[in-house]
Protein backbone atom coordinates (compact mmCIF):
# COMPACT_ATOMS: atom_id res chain seq x y z
CA UNK A 1 0.00 0.00 0.00
CA UNK A 2 1.35 3.68 -1.16
CA UNK A 3 -1.14 5.49 0.59
CA UNK A 4 -4.56 5.71 2.66
CA UNK A 5 -7.39 7.58 1.53
CA UNK A 6 -10.34 7.82 3.94
CA UNK A 7 -14.03 8.61 2.55
CA UNK A 8 -12.75 10.23 -0.85
CA UNK A 9 -15.48 12.54 -2.75
CA UNK A 10 -17.89 10.80 -5.05
CA UNK A 11 -15.38 12.16 -8.31
CA UNK A 12 -12.06 10.96 -6.17
CA UNK A 13 -14.18 7.75 -5.50
CA UNK A 14 -15.23 6.81 -9.09
CA UNK A 15 -11.81 7.83 -10.64
CA UNK A 16 -10.21 5.23 -8.32
CA UNK A 17 -13.16 2.56 -9.14
CA UNK A 18 -12.58 2.92 -12.48
CA UNK A 19 -8.86 2.50 -12.66
CA UNK A 20 -9.58 -0.85 -10.84
CA UNK A 21 -6.59 -0.70 -8.88
CA UNK A 22 -7.40 0.35 -5.13
CA UNK A 23 -8.66 -1.73 -2.17
CA UNK A 24 -11.87 -1.29 -0.45
CA UNK A 25 -11.61 -1.65 3.11
CA UNK A 26 -15.55 -1.88 4.15
CA UNK A 27 -14.88 -1.33 7.84
CA UNK A 28 -16.33 -4.46 9.34
CA UNK A 29 -14.86 -6.71 11.15
CA UNK A 30 -16.38 -9.99 12.80
CA UNK A 31 -14.81 -11.98 16.35
CA UNK A 32 -16.46 -13.94 18.55
CA UNK A 33 -16.75 -11.87 21.68
CA UNK A 34 -14.26 -13.56 24.35
CA UNK A 35 -11.50 -12.99 21.66
CA UNK A 36 -12.54 -9.47 21.28
CA UNK A 37 -13.10 -8.56 25.35
CA UNK A 38 -9.52 -10.37 25.54
CA UNK A 39 -7.71 -8.26 23.41
CA UNK A 40 -9.63 -5.24 25.02
CA UNK A 41 -7.97 -6.63 28.18
CA UNK A 42 -4.56 -6.18 27.01
CA UNK A 43 -4.61 -3.24 24.85
CA UNK A 44 -7.62 -0.75 26.10
CA UNK A 45 -8.75 -2.00 29.45
CA UNK A 46 -10.92 0.81 30.07
CA UNK A 47 -12.89 0.09 27.22
CA UNK A 48 -13.01 -3.48 27.88
CA UNK A 49 -14.81 -2.86 31.41
CA UNK A 50 -16.64 -1.00 29.89
CA UNK A 51 -18.11 -3.43 27.88
CA UNK A 52 -18.03 -6.00 30.50
CA UNK A 53 -20.31 -4.13 32.73
CA UNK A 54 -23.06 -3.68 29.38
CA UNK A 55 -22.99 -7.40 29.18
CA UNK A 56 -26.08 -8.79 29.93
CA UNK A 57 -28.06 -5.46 30.24
CA UNK A 58 -28.51 -4.69 26.83
CA UNK A 59 -31.65 -6.49 26.67
CA UNK A 60 -34.87 -5.52 27.86
CA UNK A 61 -36.04 -2.01 29.95
CA UNK A 62 -32.51 -1.72 31.20
CA UNK A 63 -30.89 -0.50 27.69
CA UNK A 64 -31.22 2.96 27.73
CA UNK A 65 -29.81 3.17 31.23
CA UNK A 66 -26.79 0.71 30.90
CA UNK A 67 -25.44 2.91 27.86
CA UNK A 68 -26.23 6.02 29.85
CA UNK A 69 -24.17 5.25 32.46
CA UNK A 70 -21.58 3.25 30.69
CA UNK A 71 -21.26 5.01 27.11
CA UNK A 72 -20.50 8.85 27.88
CA UNK A 73 -16.94 7.59 29.50
CA UNK A 74 -16.33 5.90 26.84
CA UNK A 75 -12.90 6.67 24.57
CA UNK A 76 -13.55 8.10 21.65
CA UNK A 77 -10.20 7.19 19.91
CA UNK A 78 -9.72 4.07 17.13
CA UNK A 79 -8.87 0.97 18.62
CA UNK A 80 -6.45 -0.95 16.40
CA UNK A 81 -4.36 -4.62 17.52
CA UNK A 82 -0.57 -4.51 16.54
Amino acid sequence: MRSFREKPDAATAERFLATGGFYWNSGMFFWRPEVLLAALRDSRPALAAGLERLAGRLAGDGRDAALAEVFPGSSRSPWTMR
